[in-house]
């Protein structure tokens, strides 16, 4: 803030090499909510793989970068159901996350395009 206060948290515990999901931060949670489907990491697999830095800009009362992954992308996390890339399904996607800046405010937006032939909820 303002005040110089942290109002992210992260944990001391956080692993930061992709490994696990990092403890605090913002969740970003897709396709499950949970672990249901227990050979996939709880919550899914968006927190466990690395996303391409997009766009970036920084005006005089705002600041905001997109960061973008596409399923093809995923390295890890897929499990070996309908999102696996072995699963022969067409289900594909592409993912934004958008983060935007300004003196008193913080916006995410997470966009999800559904990119293949198959729908999922």
């Amino acid at each position: 803030t303002s005040e110089n206060r942290e109002v992210l948290f992260v944990s001391k515990l956080a692993k930061t090499d992709g490994s696990k999901a990092i403890r605090g931060g913002i969740p970003l949670v897709f396709p499950q909510f949970g672990q249901p489907n227990k050979d996939m990491p709880s919550h899914g697999f968006l927190r466990c793989n690395y996303w391409t830095v997009g766009d970036a800009y920084d005006k005089e009362d705002e600041a905001g970068c997109e960061f973008t992954l596409t399923l093809k992308d995923v390295a890890s996390g897929r499990g070996d159901g309908v999102w696996s890339s072995s699963s022969g399904s067409s289900v594909d996607c592409s993912l934004s996350f958008m983060v935007k800046v300004k003196a008193a405010s913080l916006t995410t937006t997470l966009t999800i395009k559904n990119t293949g032939g198959e729908n999922f909820d």
